[in-house]
C-alpha cells in the first residue's frame, strides 16, 4: 500500500511540475510575441531571439514558435528612404558589422537584401565562395577590406554592381 501511495505522490508531483513548466513557457511565448510586435527594432530582435530559444527547448510547441517567426518575416516593410544609405534600423542586416572571419559560402540571394554596407573586414578569411545573387540586392558599398583574404571563387552575382563606381575594395581574387 505504501508503494502505491508513494507512486501516486510522485505522479502528482510530476504533473504539477509539468503544469508549472507549461505555464512558464506560455508566459515566455506571450512575452516574446509582445516583443515582436514592439515599435522598436531592437526590442523586436530580442523577441525573435527569445522565440527561437523557446522553440529549441519546447518541442511540443516548436512549430507554433516557428509559425510566429515566419509570420513576422512575411510582414511587409518599407524602409525609410530619407535615411543614410537608404537603410534604417529595421533593414540594417550586416551594415556596419566588423567581421574578422565569416563563411558566407553558398549563400543564395534570389530576392531580398544582403547588405554589408560600411562593414569592416580587418583580418581573417571571408568566404563568399559559391554565393549566388540572382534577383535580390547585395551591397558592399563603403565596406573596407583592410586585411586578410576574401574568397569570391564560384560566386555568381547577376545584379547591378555591388560596389560604388571607382571604389577599390582591396579584394584578393582567386
Amino acid at each position: 500500500m505504501a508503494l502505491v501511495v508513494a507512486y501516486r505522490r510522485q505522479r502528482i508531483s510530476e504533473s504539477a511540475e509539468t503544469r508549472e513548466q507549461t505555464k512558464l513557457r506560455n508566459e515566455r511565448f506571450g512575452a516574446a510575441c509582445n516583443q515582436i510586435g514592439n515599435e522598436s527594432p531592437t526590442v523586436r530582435l530580442d523577441g525573435v531571439h527569445a522565440l527561437a530559444a523557446l522553440a529549441d527547448e519546447w518541442s511540443a510547441q516548436r512549430q507554433v514558435c516557428i509559425d510566429v517567426l515566419c509570420a513576422y518575416l512575411r510582414i511587409p516593410y518599407e524602409p525609410a528612404l530619407e535615411s543614410e544609405w537608404y537603410l534604417d534600423a529595421e533593414s540594417e542586416d550586416l551594415v556596419r558589422a566588423v567581421l574578422r572571419s565569416a563563411d558566407c559560402s553558398g549563400v543564395q540571394v534570389p530576392s531580398g537584401k544582403f547588405f554589408l554596407s560600411l562593414a569592416r573586414f580587418p583580418t581573417g578569411w571571408i568566404s563568399f565562395d559559391g554565393m549566388v545573387v540572382s534577383g535580390g540586392e547585395v551591397s558592399f558599398r563603403g565596406a573596407r577590406f583592410t586585411g586578410g583574404e576574401v574568397d569570391l571563387s564560384e560566386a555568381v552575382i547577376s545584379v547591378a554592381p555591388v560596389f560604388d563606381e571607382g571604389e577599390k575594395p582591396g579584394l584578393k581574387l582567386p
